[in-house]
C-alpha cells in the first residue's frame, strides 16, 4: 500500500471536527474541568482508531490555580490581568512597588538596569516565540527574580490579542508573583516606569498536589520498535489554545488514522503520545522518557513532535541537533509536496526536548518559524482562538507528519543508527 493511499485517509472534515471539539472545551489548563473534559474526549477518540492499544499514565505535579489578579495604578484605576501559571500569591492587601520597564528584556537590558531591579516590579515584552532570536519569558522571569525583583509583568506588544499567559518554569517553585497584560495597560505602566509612582499587584493563587493524565496509543508494526508521534493536550485558560496546541493534537490523530491500516506492514509501529502538563515545563514527557529503560529508548527510532503546526502556510522542522535528520525532512517534504525549512539547534520549547536530551532523535514540526507576522504571534494570548486556523493548514501539517512518520517507520536500521549522531 502506497504513501499516497495514506494521504487519502487524511480527512479534512474529521480534522476540523476534532479541532473544533477540542476548542469547545476551552483552554485546557491542567487541573481544570476544561482539561479533564479534553482528556475524556481524547480517550474516546483514540479508542476508535483500529489496531491500537490505548493506555494512560499519571504524573504527580504541584497543581496551581488562581482566583484572579489585578493591577491597581491608583486613582481608582484597577485592571484585571492574567496570572502566569505557577505565580505565587501576593499578600492579601497586594504587593506595592515601583515599576521598572526593561523593554524587550534581553541580557543587555538587564545588565543596564542591574542596580535598579531589586525591590521593583519588572516589566518586559512578550516576544514572537517561533524565532531563532526569541528570548524566552521564563529566562526573563528568573533573571528578574535573581537580583531581588518584587514582581514581574510580561506585556503583549500586539494590540489585537489582549493579555498574555504562560508558565514560569520547568517544575521549579516560582519565587515572585507574575502576570501578563495587554498593550493598552502596558502603555499606562510604561508612563509610570522610572518615576516614584507605585502600583499595587494582587494575585490570588493556591497550590495543591495534583496528578495529570497523559495518553498513549500503540499501533504495532513488524518489529518491536516505534516511531513516536507526540503532541501536548494541555493549554491555558486565557483563550482556546487553538494553535497551541489543539492543532498538534488533531494532526497526531490524523496521522494515526492515516497509518493504522498499514501499520502491521511497516518495519516499526506508530506510538501516539498525547502529553499533559507541557505548559508547566514539559513535565509529562520528562517523566515518560525518564521511566523508559535503555532497551525501550533504543527501540524508539524518532519522536515526531507536533506543536503549533498551524497559523500560517509555512512549516519548519526543528531537528534538535541531529543533523542526519535533514535528509528525512527532505524526503518527507518531497513525498508530501509540502515545503519545510530545517532548523538545526536543539530548543527547549516543547516535548521533543526530553527525547533529544535522552539521545533519542527528535524533531518538532512547527508553523510560522521566523515569520513574525503569522497568526502564531497570538499564541499564549487571548487571541489564540480557532478562527486563526483554516482547515487547509491542518491538512498540510497532517500530510507532512504522515510522510515523516511513514518514512521513519520504513527506514533501514543503518539509517536510523545515523540519525542518533548529534551535531
Amino acid at each position: 500500500m502506497s504513501l499516497d493511499e495514506s494521504f487519502a485517509r487524511v480527512n479534512a472534515s474529521t480534522l476540523r471536527r476534532d479541532f473544533d471539539a477540542l476548542c469547545d472545551f476551552g483552554g485546557r489548563l491542567a487541573g481544570t474541568a476544561s482539561e479533564r473534559a479534553a482528556v475524556f474526549f481524547l480517550k474516546q477518540r483514540l479508542s476508535r482508531i483500529s489496531g491500537g492499544t490505548l493506555t494512560s499514565f499519571g504524573v504527580p505535579y504541584a497543581g496551581w490555580a488562581a482566583s484572579g489578579a489585578t493591577l491597581d495604578l491608583g486613582v481608582g484605576s484597577r485592571h484585571e490581568v492574567q496570572p502566569l501559571v505557577g505565580s505565587p500569591p501576593t499578600p492579601k492587601d497586594g504587593l506595592v512597588a515601583e515599576i521598572i520597564d526593561l523593554g524587550r528584556g534581553t541580557q543587555a537590558d538587564f545588565d543596564a538596569a542591574q542596580d535598579r531591579v531589586a525591590g521593583r516590579i519588572v516589566m518586559a515584552r512578550h516576544e514572537y516565540m517561533f524565532d531563532p532570536d526569541h528570548v524566552h519569558r521564563i529566562w526573563k522571569y528568573w533573571t528578574a527574580a535573581e537580583p531581588g525583583a518584587a514582581g514581574f509583568i510580561v506585556a503583549n506588544p500586539w494590540a489585537d490579542s489582549g493579555r498574555v499567559s504562560g508558565g514560569l518554569g520547568f517544575g521549579d517553585t516560582a519565587p515572585i508573583p507574575a502576570v501578563g497584560v495587554g498593550t493598552a495597560l502596558a502603555e499606562q505602566l510604561l508612563g509610570m516606569a522610572g518615576s516614584e509612582c507605585k502600583i499595587s499587584l494582587l494575585v490570588d493563587s493556591q497550590t495543591s498536589k495534583q496528578t495529570a493524565e497523559s495518553l498513549v496509543l500503540d499501533i504495532p508494526g513488524r518489529r518491536k520498535e516505534w516511531v513516536v508521534v507526540s503532541a501536548h493536550l494541555d493549554g491555558h485558560s486565557v483563550a482556546e489554545s487553538a494553535i497551541d496546541n489543539a492543532s498538534g493534537v488533531v494532526v497526531a490523530l490524523a496521522v494515526a488514522e492515516a497509518l493504522a491500516p498499514v501499520a502491521a506492514t511497516l518495519e516499526r509501529g506508530v506510538r501516539i503520545c498525547l502529553f499533559n502538563i507541557e505548559e508547566w515545563g514539559l513535565l509529562a514527557s520528562e517523566s515518560y522518557v525518564a521511566d523508559l529503560s535503555e532497551t525501550e529508548r533504543a527501540a524508539i527510532a524518532i519522536d515526531v513532535n507536533l506543536d503549533s503546526v498551524a497559523g500560517t502556510d509555512t512549516i519548519a522542522v526543528m531537528i534538535s541537533g541531529f543533523a542526519e535528520l535533514t535528509e528525512l525532512v527532505a524526503q518527507a517534504s518531497a513525498s508530501s509536496a509540502i515545503d519545510a525549512d530545517v532548523h538545526l539547534p536543539l530548543v527547549r520549547n516543547s516535548d521533543h526536548y526530553n527525547f533529544a536530551v535522552a539521545g533519542i532523535p527528535a524533531v518538532r514540526i512547527v508553523a510560522g518559524f521566523g515569520d513574525r507576522d503569522a497568526s502564531l504571534r497570538h499564541v499564549l494570548t487571548e487571541g489564540d482562538r480557532r478562527d486563526l486556523v483554516p482547515t487547509h493548514e491542518l491538512e498540510r501539517a497532517a500530510r507532512l507528519a504522515t510522510a515523516m512518520t511513514y518514512l521513519a517507520a520504513q527506514a533501514s536500521a543503518p539509517e536510523v543508527a545515523k540519525w542518533r549522531v548529534i551535531d
